[in-house]
Formats: C-alpha cells, structure tokens, sequence
C-alpha cells in the first residue's frame, strides 16, 4: 500500500459541544438529509418568484434613487448589495440565468464610483434582464432567450454601446 501524505497525518477531532449544540449529530443517513433539503428547496421554488419580484421592486428603487445622484457611491454600492444578494438566491432556486445577469451588474458596479448615463443605461439593462428572467420564469440559464439576454449585456458591457 502506498503511503499518501496529504492523508497520513490526517487526525479527526470531535465536535466541540458549541458546535454539537448548533449542528446535533443525527442517525438520519445523509442521503435522506439531502433529499429533505431539495425537496424543502423544491417547495420554496414558487417562493421565490415572489421574493424575487419583491427583491426587483426594491432594486428599481435604489436604482432611480441612484440615477437622481450618479456620483454618489453610497447609492451605487445600494443598487450593487440588493443585486448582490438576487444573486446568491437565484441559483439556489433553480434561475442560475438570474445569477449570471446579476453577478455582471455586480461586477460592472464594483468598478464604478461614479455612473455616467452610459453606466446608469447598462445598469437598467441588467434591471430589466432580471424582470424578464423571472416575468417568463426562464429557470436554469434561459434557453434561446437566456442565450440572447446574455449576448446583449455582454456586448453592453464590452463595447459601452
């Protein structure tokens, strides 16, 4: 038998009793847990859609409250939390097309500390892919639709056209 170093000096420690006390050990077979939690998941799927649709109201919002102040970063970085945080429920929720759009607006704000009409142009487009993904419930990366979708920002993006 071969010696693997990376696993040879592998030592396992228990929990400590915070953490047993957070996460209690269970007889539950991890495959069974894991179905628990899709299924869980699964059920909050329509959920989300209205969260969602919450989520866009508030992010339009930050939006014109960012487009009457373009030079201030405070309002920038608003828009660039509520999307950040879309972003991270969208995958889970089956809508990785959701993610992508959003995780390009977060990436194009985070390079910004002041919007020029250009900018703000590009970010209601990111707004309005969003509002598409979920109005045609275009789960996973879109289809045909979601190709499109990311095409058209991309080249936004990339040329500032």
């Amino acid at each position: 038998m071969t010696k693997n170093k990376d696993t040879d000096d592998l030592k396992i420690y228990p929990a400590s009793k915070a953490l047993q006390k957070k996460a209690p050990l269970t007889n539950k077979d991890l495959n069974y847990v894991l179905q628990e939690a899709n299924a869980g998941i699964e059920n909050m799927r329509d959920d989300y859609l209205d969260w969602a649709k919450n989520d866009i109201v508030r992010l339009e919002s930050a939006y014109d409250i960012l487009k009457a102040n373009p030079d201030d970063l405070q309002k920038i970085k608003n828009v660039h939390w509520i999307a950040h945080d879309m972003k991270g429920q969208g995958g889970t929720f089956g809508y990785t097309l959701m993610t992508t759009v959003l995780d390009y607006l977060c990436t194009f704000l985070e390079a910004r500390s002041t919007m020029s009409k250009q900018d703000l142009k590009v970010t209601q487009l990111h707004i309005n892919a969003a509002k598409t993904i979920i109005s045609e419930r275009l789960i996973d990366s879109g289809g045909e639709t979601g190709d499109q979708i990311i095409l058209g920002l991309e080249k936004m993006i990339g040329t500032g056209e």
